[in-house]
Formats: C-alpha cells, structure tokens, sequence
C-alpha cells in the first residue's frame, strides 16, 4: 500500500534481483551492474561484497609490451588497462589498473608503437582517445554534418586499428568510417550497409510491435548498424563488416565499392545478427 523512497541508496544502479529474507525482514540482499550488497536493517545502510571477482567483458586488446598490457571495456563499470604480470610479489595489484573511459566499456585498442596512446568506446558510439602519459582524452566520434541524420551505432561498435598503418582507423555505425589520423577526423568509406529497415515495422512473435509491447527495443536505442569489422592482414583494402540486422558485406578496394554477400551464406534466417 505505501512505499518508502530511496530504501537503496548509495550502492550503483541497473539492479537486476532481490531477495529478502522470508524469516528476518530486515536481511536484504540486491544484486546489481555493480556487484552484490546486503544489509541487516531492511536497507537502510548497506555492505559491499568485495571478495567475489565479478565482471563481464565486452571485448579487450593488447600491446606488445613486455609485460603487455591489456585494456578492456566491462558492463556499466568503464574501461581499464592493467599489466599481464607484476612484480609485486603477491600479484597483480588493483592501483596497476586504470580507467581509460567510462560508462559501459567496450571496445578497447592500444596503438602497437606508441602504447600510451589508448582508446576505448562506450554506448551508441562514444569514442575516445587517450595519452595515458597526461591522462587527457578527447572525444572522436564521428560526427554529422549539419542537416544530416544521426549516425546509428550499436551498444557496442567495432573499432579496428589498421595492421598496415596504425594511425588508421576503422569503426563501424550504419556507415563504415575511416580516420587516417588516430580519430581526428573521418570520413565516410561506405554507403549505408544496412539493410535500413524501420524496426517498427518488423513483427515480433506474430504482431507488429506498438506502444503497450513490455520491454519493445529492449534498451536499444537504434536499430540497423554494423556489429562487427575485419580487414585483411594480408592485403590492405580488404574488409568485411556485419551487421545487427543480417547483412555481411565486402569490399576489395578499401571501399570505394561494396558486396552484399549474405545469400552465400547458406540456411542463415533473415536478419539474423551478425557477430
């Protein structure tokens, strides 16, 4: 009948389960993107569990130091470098490990020379580069020019840094976009390599999803992106990219011209992600 605001306070956010003690009210356990806390006085002040190794990745990256180090994006808790070994002789300590971004961690690549120079992605397309030197970042999304739409990029965006010339890059949104100058500027390599459907439209289960449908993009913010990017490390100007929403497509000439090449892949249902 009445509820008591804020009871969960302090502790992260995105709670995912709950449980209450069925024979002592006031013993609460929650489970969140942040770990897991419980209390004895129905949530009024809560404890960390801190002796638990939880964490999900998304992706991580290497450098070719010695010891390399590796950098890593982690569900709604940032991005973060730490060292393969150490010579703390009770291992690997936590103040060896760095945040390099924040919100939910995803892509993470280090330049293979110049191994300062990090950058890490978070949702819809939030791209940064950062000189672990000063600790200063800047962002380099690509960005639309005026009167254009919105660029789409999905929850987790493929960043490829180029093994023919590590100040190229390659980083996926509805178009391909490549930066010859670590991220300073983009352009455009590709048309739209989705198949731009309005998802709206798409059934699910049967109906065509309207306001009342629970949970209906399920967080996602857009639909109709590219998922994945590889470029050859053979021949430069080879890649492939997929997508969320079935396509896989391919150019031979460093995008200048591009392949729907999907109907080669055989008994693959419609619009099936592509990962």
């Amino acid at each position: 009948r009445t509820f008591v605001e804020n009871r969960v306070q302090r502790i992260h956010g995105d709670y995912h389960a709950l449980w209450i003690n069925p024979s002592n009210s006031n013993h609460m356990f929650t489970g969140s993107d942040g770990g897991l806390h419980f209390s004895f006085d129905a949530g009024r002040t809560w404890i960390f569990t801190n002796n638990v190794a939880l964490g999900q990745y998304y992706e991580i990256g290497l450098d070719m130091q010695k010891p390399y180090r590796i950098c890593g994006g982690l569900q709604d808790n940032n991005s973060w470098c730490g060292p393969s070994m150490s010579l703390e002789s009770r291992g690997i300590s936590n103040d060896e490990w760095t945040t390099i971004g924040g919100g939910d961690g995803f892509y993470s690549q280090i330049d293979p020379e110049e191994p300062w120079i990090v950058y890490a992605e978070s949702q819809d397309g939030n791209l940064l580069r950062r000189d672990l030197r000063t600790h200063e970042s800047r962002s380099i999304r690509p960005r639309e020019a005026e009167g254009e739409p919105r660029y789409r990029f999905q929850w987790n965006s493929p960043l490829v840094i180029s093994r023919h010339d590590r100040k190229t890059l390659l980083y996926g949104g509805n178009f391909v976009f490549k930066s010859t100058d670590q991220g300073n500027s983009w352009k455009k390599i590709s048309p739209d390599v989705t198949t731009n459907v309005d998802r709206d439209k798409l059934p699910i289960m049967g109906k065509l999803p309207d306001r009342t449908m629970l949970s209906r993009h399920d967080g996602v913010e857009t639909y109709g992106q590219i998922t994945t990017i590889s470029e050859s490390p053979l021949r430069p100007g080879i890649l492939w990219v997929g997508t969320d929403d079935g396509n896989v497509q391919v150019s031979r000439d460093g995008g200048r011209t591009w392949e729907n090449v999907v109907g080669n892949i055989p008994g693959v249902p419609k619009n099936t992600y592509v990962s």
